[in-house]
């Protein structure tokens, strides 16, 4: 008794700072989708597919662009022998032009359950540090000459990160707020080219329809709410083909469209075990002719976890 309330203490002191206080949160990278990537910017997803979720994906944006943006992100979570907690890790790695930065998150979920475990509410925390790097060798002006102004003043930083987010999810639904960044901006030094948070929520839904035993809808939503730009908005819809196959369409606000597939095998019966994705954006307008489109290529383990009394393969696909 003294441990279950020991967490419910920590987490709801965390959740009601997180709802009062006016945070910033750093600038955290694009996909093509979203759902794919839940546990990049919400702590509470770890430990949802109820097993060892091990994942890596890259991300191609803007192909055909000098110094356009690359991702590469690899992550994994899963419960322990006690699933009432799950713990996850992420790494990192964005270049843009010059400027790398490279990160590496902890976290942490507590999962409530509901109705005999038919509903779930996952409280989640994160911590962990990113490093920037720009190198000032790359930085060159339209003459070809160096750039006159000394990078040395800026050229490497690192800040600390804190987040939390919330969860709920039964079998054929999800819905999701995080925060990958809650420690406040004064807690930096001001100095120049310092690494400063931005403040940064997400707000994430999705809903599984299964027509029959063949054809299954998922239309996914995720809202992307920053504090010096616009707010942006996700929508897909995909089609799980016998379990095995995914089509998928979406758009984006900033006139995205975003085309995925994805192919599932499963190595014992009745467990998914093999996730390949591929998925391409292309953006409509003035971006959308200089550049050849963006790439994301995505590939998962999902394996059972030791020592769990029983096993138990989640029916959802998000």
């Amino acid at each position: 008794m003294y441990h279950k309330a020991h967490h419910y203490s920590i987490l709801i002191v965390l959740f009601v700072l997180l709802l009062t206080t006016h945070v910033l949160a750093q600038q955290s990278s694009l996909f093509s989708h979203y759902y794919w990537n839940e546990q990049f910017y919400n702590p509470a997803y770890v430990g949802s597919k109820d097993m060892l979720h091990i994942q890596a994906l890259n991300r191609f944006q803007w192909v055909g662009m000098d110094g356009a943006p690359q991702t590469f992100n690899f992550a994994a979570h899963s419960p322990l022998k006690n699933d009432n907690i799950a713990l996850g890790i992420h790494f990192y790695n964005d270049r843009i032009g010059a400027l790398g930065t490279n990160g590496i998150v902890g976290q942490y979920a507590y999962r409530l359950k509901f109705k005999e475990d038919k509903y779930k509410l996952s409280l989640g925390i994160q911590t962990g540090a990113e490093y920037r790097n720009l190198k000032g060798s790359k930085l060159i002006t339209d003459d070809g000459m160096p750039d006159a102004i000394d990078p040395s003043k800026f050229e490497k930083d690192w800040m600390w990160m804190f987040g939390a987010g919330a969860y709920f999810y039964g079998d054929n639904f999800s819905v999701g707020f995080g925060v990958p960044q809650l420690l406040p901006k004064s807690l930096f030094k001001n100095k120049l080219g310092r690494v400063e948070p931005e403040m940064q929520y997400f707000i994430s839904g999705a809903y599984q329809w299964n027509i029959n035993s063949t054809v299954k809808l998922l239309p996914t939503a995720t809202l992307r709410i920053m504090h010096q730009e616009p707010t942006q908005l996700e929508v897909t819809a995909t089609a799980i083909l016998y379990d095995q196959f995914q089509l998928g369409i979406g758009g984006r606000t900033g006139k995205t469209m975003i085309f995925m597939g994805q192919y599932m095998h499963e190595f014992e019966k009745g467990i998914k075990r093999l996730n390949v994705g591929y998925s391409f954006d292309k953006s409509i307008g003035k971006v959308g002719t200089i550049n050849k489109g963006s790439h994301e290529i995505f590939l998962s383990f999902d394996i059972p976890v030791p020592n769990q009394d029983k096993l138990y393969k989640s029916p959802r696909y998000f």
